[in-house]
């Protein structure tokens, strides 16, 4: 019981913030006529996770409504040890979009990917570090090189 209490607290979470992200994806310049703009994958992800949002509310709903009630107990420190990870890689993600505008695609995504890599891996990282942030370089520039030359979608490039 206390689980669907502590879902149903997380799908309303996920809402607020599918809502919030949808309300900033209007923003996204679409970049002329082009059908497939910098805006389409945001305008698919965001409605995505706002149907997610809403199924775990129901189903959270529906297991409380079937239950006998509990109370629920909020300990704040607990639910902050419990889920460290998830609310670093809320705030590594919250940098990451102005870091988009202000240094572009290429150099602020090879930083996300690493610090979520370390966030994710916080207790046991790798050995090779170099290799790992190797990689995630290739792969941003594979993702921007799609992207511009086989998708003709331009990737923010920042202010300088």
């Amino acid at each position: 019981m206390i689980k669907a209490k502590r879902d149903l607290i997380n799908a309303l979470i996920v809402i607020g913030f599918a809502v919030l992200l949808y309300t900033q994806v209007g923003q996204i310049d679409g970049g002329g006529t082009r059908h497939t703009g910098p805006e389409f994958f945001p305008k698919v992800v965001v409605p995505t996770l706002l149907i997610l949002g809403a199924v775990l509310f129901v189903q959270s709903v529906i297991r409380i409504v079937r239950k006998d009630n509990e109370p629920l107990h909020l300990d704040v420190k607990n639910i902050l040890k419990d889920n460290l990870k998830v609310i670093l890689i809320f705030a590594v993600t919250l940098l990451y979009i102005p870091g988009l505008y202000y240094f572009g695609y290429l150099v602020s995504t090879p930083f996300f990917l690493v610090a979520t890599y370390f966030v994710i891996r916080w207790s046991r990282p790798s050995r090779r570090i170099w290799l790992t942030v190797m990689g995630y370089v290739i792969f941003s520039v594979f993702i921007y090189a799609v992207f511009r030359f086989g998708l003709a979608v331009f990737l923010p490039s920042g202010l300088g």
